[in-house]
């Protein structure tokens, strides 16, 4: 009996002569074959050190064969377990059955009947220990993927959860099992995130996010993949999100000071440029543009220092934000040049905005004399947005114009 050859085996009967007889036989077929002469002592010889198969005469003094396998079953729900009897009553057949015993043999033992009944119970063992083997390989898969992966019901309740999933929602698995799973993902915002599951459920077909998704404090490549039963049928969904935040951070800052200037944190002339020409091929109207020409700067330079020059040109930007709406789009395009766009903007409306600036710098002359900041300014409106380059000039003109006028 070679294919029994791995097995430690845990015989039990009452019987000394059964007993001697078995292991004399049988010790040769097993790595390891251990005896008890009762249920105590083989529930002691299995809580020392548990064996792979264990064979038990049913009918014994104090704890019988199935109390022995109840008692078993509670430590180990997939080690074979084969009893043997002289006669197994119906009773006790359908007790057997509900411990889940593997197979039984009758007295008097026939060498055949025992090779028959532990190759049935082996090849079990055996399949359950692949199974169990193929249930560990999977899970360690699933846990190795540094992705976040989630499995959902068609509710979008969370089946299961890898260790990455766990670490970034901060819950173990078993707290997690049931609840929302956009919840639990976007805490106490919108949860937005269904929609996306319910598209990928109803429709059948998979999402994966063109721009990072916001979730538990960071961005994600997110995917929705829906998931199918053996009759095609949509049981639920998996998703996959990559943490992406550290990426998001750093093409956002690349965005920022390709657009802004690093000086003054106002966009700069590439920004102005791109907009401009957005806005001339829109179909906003009327457009207003500002021009602004910081007086004095290299005078600045010369007298006290490219510091004092730096710091004039901060307060010119500080100067044009105080006066400007929040989304006016207000850019340093030259060394000492600004300019606003102001889509949606009537004339009178961008005068207003010119006499709000001369009203700052007036106001901060008073105070600060000389060392106010000081600028020229120029505007001009058009109503058709192919018109806007010659507004640009004319504004440019408009500026120089009170810049002579100032000196």
């Amino acid at each position: 009996m070679k294919e029994f050859k791995d097995l430690s085996v845990l015989y039990v009967e009452d019987d000394s002569h059964h007993r001697g007889w078995f292991a004399d036989t049988m010790k040769d077929n097993f790595a390891e074959l251990r005896t008890a002469e009762s249920g105590e002592r083989a529930l002691e010889i299995y809580l020392e050190r548990p064996c792979d198969l264990l064979i038990t005469d049913l009918v014994m003094p104090g704890m019988d064969g199935l109390a022995l396998c109840r008692a078993i079953r509670a430590w180990s729900i997939d080690m074979p377990i084969v009893i043997t009897s002289a006669a197994l009553s119906r009773n006790m057949l359908f007790e057997s059955v509900n411990i889940g015993v593997d197979g039984y043999i009758l007295k008097p033992i026939e060498m055949e009947m025992v090779k028959s009944v532990l190759t049935q119970a082996t090849n079990r063992l055996r399949l359950r220990q692949q199974s169990m083997k193929a249930a560990r390989l999977w899970q360690q898969t699933f846990d190795a993927v540094p992705d976040m992966v989630a499995v959902l019901d068609r509710n979008f309740k969370v089946l299961r959860l890898n260790s990455a999933a766990v670490n970034l929602i901060g819950m173990k698995e078993k707290e997690a099992l049931g609840q929302g799973y956009c919840t639990l993902i976007q805490q106490e915002r919108e949860p937005k995130c269904c929609d996306v599951f319910k598209n990928a459920i109803d429709n059948g077909i998979g999402y994966s996010s063109e721009m990072p998704f916001e979730m538990l404090g960071g961005y994600y490549h997110v995917t929705v993949s829906p998931m199918r039963d053996m009759e095609g049928e949509i049981i639920g969904a998996v998703h996959v999100a990559r943490d992406v935040t550290e990426l998001k951070r750093a093409e956002d800052i690349l965005l920022y000071t390709s657009n802004h200037d690093t000086l003054t944190g106002l966009y700069n002339r590439a920004w102005f440029e791109t907009e401009f020409d957005r806005l001339s091929r829109g179909r906003t109207s009327p457009i207003s543009v500002l021009m602004a020409d910081l007086d004095r700067l290299k005078q600045v330079n010369d007298s006290i220092g490219h510091k004092a020059g730096d710091d004039l040109l901060r307060r010119a930007a500080e100067l044009l934000v105080s006066c400007c709406r929040a989304d006016d789009g207000i850019a340093r395009i030259g060394g000492d040049e600004f300019s606003v766009l102001l889509p949606g903007v009537a004339e009178s409306d961008a005068e207003e905005l010119v006499a709000r600036i001369r009203q700052k710098m007036e106001k901060d002359r008073q105070e600060l004399g000389d060392n106010a900041v000081s600028l020229s300014l120029g505007m001009a409106t058009v109503a058709n947005v192919a018109e806007l380059s010659e507004a640009l000039m004319l504004a440019d003109k408009r500026m120089y114009e009170d810049k002579a006028k100032r000196r």
